[in-house]
């Protein structure tokens, strides 16, 4: 789906997710925000403090992908799975 433009409404969610990082061969469990912005995580637990969060997307031009055979591809630690680039 495509959602763009002025009139779309981000629900500012927060919670736990795993997270591999370019390069890297293991998951890590990271405490994520969702914002109207972008997506951004904690390193240091489950801190909101904007100083101690890292934007791993912003959105204004980024495309979503899931798919279930992901969890095999990438040796994902659960079936739900999606991939931001």
């Amino acid at each position: 789906e495509n959602f763009c433009g002025a009139s779309v409404i981000v629900p500012d969610l927060e919670g736990v997710l795993y997270l591999k990082e370019d390069g890297k061969k293991s998951w890590k469990q990271r405490y994520f925000l969702l914002r109207a912005s972008g997506l951004y995580y904690s390193p240091k637990g489950k801190t909101k403090a904007s100083r101690d969060l890292v934007c791993l997307v912003q959105f204004d031009n980024v495309n979503v992908y899931y798919c279930k055979e992901y969890r095999n591809k990438y040796k994902a630690p659960t079936d739900h799975c999606f991939i931001l680039k």
